[in-house]
Protein backbone atom coordinates (compact mmCIF):
# COMPACT_ATOMS: atom_id res chain seq x y z
CA UNK A 1 0.00 0.00 0.00
CA UNK A 2 2.84 2.42 0.35
CA UNK A 3 3.08 3.01 -3.27
CA UNK A 4 -0.50 4.37 -3.52
CA UNK A 5 0.86 6.59 -0.91
CA UNK A 6 1.90 8.56 -3.45
CA UNK A 7 -0.66 8.40 -5.96
CA UNK A 8 -2.72 11.48 -6.57
CA UNK A 9 -6.10 11.03 -5.20
CA UNK A 10 -8.72 9.34 -7.52
CA UNK A 11 -12.37 11.03 -8.15
CA UNK A 12 -15.09 9.06 -5.79
CA UNK A 13 -16.56 8.57 -9.08
CA UNK A 14 -14.04 6.36 -10.43
CA UNK A 15 -13.47 4.29 -7.53
CA UNK A 16 -17.49 3.80 -7.55
CA UNK A 17 -16.99 2.75 -11.21
CA UNK A 18 -14.55 0.37 -10.41
CA UNK A 19 -16.04 -1.08 -7.38
CA UNK A 20 -19.42 -1.52 -9.63
CA UNK A 21 -17.76 -3.24 -12.28
CA UNK A 22 -15.77 -5.57 -9.47
CA UNK A 23 -19.13 -6.36 -8.30
CA UNK A 24 -20.48 -6.83 -11.99
CA UNK A 25 -17.60 -9.39 -13.12
CA UNK A 26 -17.97 -11.45 -9.83
CA UNK A 27 -21.39 -12.00 -10.36
CA UNK A 28 -23.06 -15.11 -11.54
CA UNK A 29 -24.96 -13.83 -14.35
CA UNK A 30 -21.75 -11.78 -15.68
CA UNK A 31 -21.31 -12.31 -19.60
CA UNK A 32 -18.60 -12.07 -21.89
CA UNK A 33 -20.22 -8.53 -22.84
CA UNK A 34 -19.76 -6.98 -19.17
CA UNK A 35 -16.06 -8.46 -19.95
CA UNK A 36 -16.10 -6.73 -22.52
CA UNK A 37 -17.34 -3.74 -21.22
CA UNK A 38 -15.40 -3.64 -18.69
CA UNK A 39 -12.47 -3.87 -21.05
CA UNK A 40 -13.43 -0.85 -23.15
CA UNK A 41 -14.12 0.97 -19.72
CA UNK A 42 -10.60 -0.22 -18.25
CA UNK A 43 -8.73 1.07 -21.22
CA UNK A 44 -10.64 4.56 -21.89
CA UNK A 45 -8.95 6.68 -19.46
CA UNK A 46 -5.40 5.52 -17.07
CA UNK A 47 -7.57 6.75 -13.75
CA UNK A 48 -9.96 3.66 -14.82
CA UNK A 49 -6.32 1.48 -14.33
CA UNK A 50 -5.52 3.14 -11.07
CA UNK A 51 -8.91 2.86 -9.36
CA UNK A 52 -8.61 -0.45 -10.61
CA UNK A 53 -5.68 -1.44 -9.35
CA UNK A 54 -6.72 0.27 -5.89
CA UNK A 55 -9.73 -2.04 -5.71
CA UNK A 56 -6.62 -4.87 -6.37
CA UNK A 57 -4.88 -3.31 -3.59
CA UNK A 58 -8.10 -3.64 -1.02
CA UNK A 59 -8.61 -7.04 -1.92
CA UNK A 60 -4.86 -8.01 -1.10
CA UNK A 61 -5.56 -6.64 1.86
CA UNK A 62 -8.57 -8.54 2.83
CA UNK A 63 -6.98 -11.64 1.23
CA UNK A 64 -4.40 -11.34 4.50
CA UNK A 65 -7.04 -10.38 7.24
CA UNK A 66 -7.73 -13.43 9.37
CA UNK A 67 -11.24 -14.27 8.89
CA UNK A 68 -12.54 -13.65 12.35
CA UNK A 69 -12.10 -10.24 11.95
CA UNK A 70 -12.42 -9.58 8.47
CA UNK A 71 -16.28 -10.35 9.26
CA UNK A 72 -16.81 -8.47 12.18
CA UNK A 73 -15.59 -5.49 10.28
CA UNK A 74 -17.59 -6.16 7.22
CA UNK A 75 -20.46 -6.69 9.21
CA UNK A 76 -20.25 -3.81 12.15
CA UNK A 77 -22.70 -1.39 11.21
CA UNK A 78 -20.83 2.25 11.34
CA UNK A 79 -22.77 4.84 13.23
CA UNK A 80 -22.65 6.87 9.76
CA UNK A 81 -23.16 4.34 7.34
CA UNK A 82 -25.56 5.03 5.07
CA UNK A 83 -28.60 2.69 2.80
CA UNK A 84 -26.55 1.14 0.11
CA UNK A 85 -28.53 2.69 -3.55
CA UNK A 86 -27.44 0.20 -5.77
CA UNK A 87 -27.33 2.38 -9.20
CA UNK A 88 -24.72 1.87 -12.42
CA UNK A 89 -21.84 4.21 -13.55
CA UNK A 90 -22.28 6.94 -15.71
Amino acid sequence: MAASAHAPSLSDTVLFEAAYWYACLQADTATADDHNQWSTWLEACPTHRQAWGRIQEVLCQLDDMPPHIAMHVLTRQHPRARTPRRRKPP
